[in-house]
């Protein structure tokens, strides 16, 4: 049981890393591997937690997480959210950028966390229910940042792995609630299509493989696409409508989701109001513009007489000048642009 989860376990390379760890069964297990490999692969580990703050007992997460970092002798940190009752996505949010704030603190070299094979299924089941994207229909990859050596592993994998390695961890009190919709995916709606068919699961998981194929694809050919056809800045990207022209709305919503993931890659994209927009790209309706997530912390996009720009940040007044063909609150960008840096103007020529 140990070998066969250590052999799984994808181990990140030498370094400093900061591992969420929430309490529960997936991350304590993760720890216990990662302590394991310590030695041998040189890794330098920062335990941090997050208080949700959206449970009465959360405290005592934080207080065993605190004492499992201190047996081990490793750096702990965490933060209280009290976000009280907000939605996973806003949760998700505060988390992450706690996560990320710990990265830049330490100067580490990435974050690891405990998602595992089940957990990809049932925010793939979650996402799709929503009317994600094909992005959203195939989650949790682990990259060279948001490392999870775990997604191979089922959970009753490390449930045994835990109980054989006389491992202690909390369990979250509203893991049962089916009325939350996660839960009722966990343990409703995934045990009842397993009944249907053993062999369900199984090509569930060789079809999210597949989709991170063509994704890869994908996002290979739709990088290439805006390095030719577009103005990228930190929190800004224009793109020119003439690579429009001949996509179908359905290109159209990738390029767009592509686009949009590109300047903000956790943000959670709608498929029905990408569909809307790509019809009015399609239509061509100038001036129109669609903004996603909360105005505080929101993507717009808009649809000007030359390119498509989507932007970062807190919505602005639009006005169009038709004799120049942009934005005016952008004119002085336009002008560098002209001087020097790439322009629409000369994309006119170019073949997608």
């Amino acid at each position: 049981m140990k070998n066969l989860l250590i052999d799984n376990l994808t181990i990140p390379k030498a370094g400093r890393y900061i591992v969420a760890v929430s309490g529960g069964v997936d991350s304590c297990v993760l720890l216990d591997l990662l302590l394991q490999r310590e030695q041998k692969t040189k890794l330098e580990l920062i335990v941090v937690h997050f208080d949700h703050g959206m449970r009465k007992d959360s405290q005592k997460d934080r207080l065993f997480v605190q004492n499992l970092a201190k047996t081990h002798k490793l750096p702990f940190e965490y933060k209280e959210g009290r976000l009280g009752d907000v939605s996973e996505a806003t949760a998700r949010k505060h988390r992450y950028q706690f996560l990320y704030d710990m990265m830049a603190k330490y100067e580490a070299d990435g974050i690891i966390l405990a998602h595992h094979l089940d957990d990809r299924i049932e925010t793939s089941v979650f996402n799709i229910l929503r009317g994600s994207n094909r992005v959203g229909a195939a989650p949790l990859k682990s990259g060279p940042i948001l490392i999870r050596p775990l997604l191979k592993i089922k959970k009753a994998e490390l449930k045994k792995y835990a109980k054989y390695q006389k491992l202690s961890w909390q369990e979250d009190t509203t893991n049962s609630n089916t009325t939350i919709t996660r839960n009722f995916i966990r343990h409703e709606l995934i045990p009842i299509v397993d009944r249907l068919s053993l062999k369900i699961k199984p090509n569930y998981i060789d079809l999210l493989s597949t989709m991170d194929q063509l994704n890869q694809a994908l996002n290979q050919i739709f990088e290439k696409t805006l390095v030719n056809n577009a103005i990228i800045r930190k929190n800004q990207i224009e793109i020119s409508k003439i690579i429009f022209q001949n996509l179908a709305p359905s290109a159209i919503e990738h390029l767009l989701a592509y686009s949009i993931t590109k300047l903000k890659p956790d943000f959670s994209l709608q498929s029905k109001s990408l569909k809307q927009l790509a019809l009015l790209i399609k239509q061509d309706k100038v001036g129109k513009r669609q903004t996603f997530g909360p105005k505080s912390d929101c993507v717009n996009v808009e649809i000007g007489y030359d390119r498509v720009t989507i932007r970062l940040g807190k919505t602005r007044p639009m006005i169009l000048d038709k004799t120049k063909n942009l934005f005016i609150s952008e004119i002085n960008d336009y002008r560098i642009r002209r001087n020097g840096k790439k322009d629409f103007g000369q994309l006119k020529s170019k073949k997608l």
